[in-house]
C-alpha cells in the first residue's frame, strides 16, 4: 500500500510541475488582469 501511495504522489508531483511550467510560459486569458508571478516561477520560463 505504501508503494502505491508513493507512486501516486510522484505522478501528482509531475503533473503539478507540468502545470507550473505551462503557466510560466503563458499569459492569462483575462486581459484586464495579469497576476504577479513568484520569482521562483520565472526560473521555469523558456528563454527565447
Amino acid at each position: 500500500m505504501k508503494k502505491i501511495g508513493l507512486a501516486l504522489l510522484k505522478q501528482l508531483s509531475m503533473v503539478c510541475f507540468a502545470i507550473a511550467v505551462l503557466s510560466a510560459n503563458s499569459t492569462s486569458l483575462w486581459f484586464v488582469h495579469q497576476p504577479k508571478e513568484p520569482k521562483e516561477l520565472s526560473r521555469l520560463k523558456k528563454i527565447k
